[in-house]
């Protein structure tokens, strides 16, 4: 634990309390946790079935391990066991629309996306502002700082029923 503080920035204190169940930690504090360690966030929040063990995976839609973070909620599909180097899952964009969004991050994997409905736009540093509409797909390299918003025109979300843009991301290197 202490080592873990130093690498992590997060106190002995609340990673005592965070391994013990006592307190949730924030988006913002699994992420310092991730990088003390040298892992991804979906690493720390996915499923610990090795590899080996499974010549297959079902996930019910009931029974998945939604978690949210950086205003996105997200859920892990079949086959995204921690012991993985390709991790799947979907998100909601519910991230408004801002022509220079910050808090852009970066990550170890490659990822393509894959936009299931409504409009998101992929902000890379350094590039133009990308909108993907239902159907179009991205790849890039997690190391690009980058975000995602809704569209512009998804600001009073899609269908006025309160859904959001979701899209399926395919994270691979995170072994």
């Amino acid at each position: 634990l202490v080592r873990l503080a130093e690498l992590s920035g997060v106190s002995r204190a609340a990673l005592s309390k965070i391994e013990r169940g006592e307190i949730s930690p924030t988006y913002a504090t699994v992420r310092k946790i991730g990088i003390g360690l040298n892992v991804t966030v979906a690493t720390l929040v996915s499923s610990e079935t090795s590899e080996a063990a499974v010549d297959f995976e079902v996930v019910r839609s009931d029974e998945s391990n939604p978690f949210d973070a950086e205003s996105n909620g997200y859920k892990l599909l079949a086959g995204s066991a921690a012991s993985r180097s390709v991790r799947c899952f979907t998100s909601e964009v519910r991230s408004p629309y801002s022509s220079n969004p910050e808090n852009r991050h970066v990550h170890s994997t490659e990822d393509t996306v894959l936009v299931l409905s409504g409009a998101i736009v992929c902000h890379l540093e350094g590039h133009a502002p990308i909108q993907l509409n239902r159907g179009d797909s991205l790849f890039y390299k997690g190391s690009i700082p980058h975000t995602f918003t809704r569209a512009p025109d998804a600001e009073d979300t899609s269908s006025g029923d309160g859904s959001f843009p979701t899209a399926l991301w395919i994270s691979k290197g995170l072994s």
